[in-house]
């Protein structure tokens, strides 16, 4: 059921052009103002971090020490999911996965970066259409939803917390 995202994304990427556009693109989708931190995704902290780097390890897969992203970083959930679906793994299933973890964040992702491409009139976003595909992929086989979003004064509030956490 993702055909018609894959091919708009596709069409999307098409029309970024250059990879320096594309970065630009990701800049101004993901890290540009008002936020000084980015989108507003809730981070996982304590117990919730610690059970994603347990379901991670529980398939060889551990965090180096020197990387720069974090195990909850989207990126690396999204990695490890489409690895679960390759495998088609029924422990953790993807369904499960996506519903405790990145499909907590598709309706924060879907409005953050919507506002992103009306704020810098971006005709082409692919970073839309691969949540949109996220979204699918969680209403076939998510296990219900994961834990509501907070409203986006209380995630701008909680990523700076965590931000100074992390250091």
């Amino acid at each position: 059921g993702i055909a018609a995202e894959l091919d708009a994304c596709q069409r999307a990427l098409d029309a970024v052009g250059y990879p320096e556009d594309l970065q630009l693109l990701y800049a101004q989708t993901f890290l540009g103002p008002p936020r000084r931190q980015g989108i507003g995704i809730p981070p996982l902290v304590g117990d919730r971090m610690r059970e994603l780097e347990a379901c991670y390890a529980s398939y060889g897969i551990t965090m180096p020490e020197k990387l720069s992203v974090l195990a909850d970083h989207l990126a690396v959930q999204l990695a490890f999911l489409s690895r679960l679906y390759f495998e088609n793994t029924r422990a953790p299933t993807p369904g499960r996965f996506i519903g405790r973890y990145p499909g907590r964040v598709v309706p924060v992702l879907l409005a953050d970066i919507a506002a992103a491409g009306a704020r810098y009139a971006l005709d082409a976003n692919p970073y839309l259409h691969l949540v949109r595909i996220l979204q699918i992929a969680f209403e076939f086989d998510g296990d219900g939803p994961g834990p509501a979003s907070p409203p986006a004064a209380q995630r701008e509030r909680n990523i700076g917390k965590t931000n100074n956490r992390r250091q």
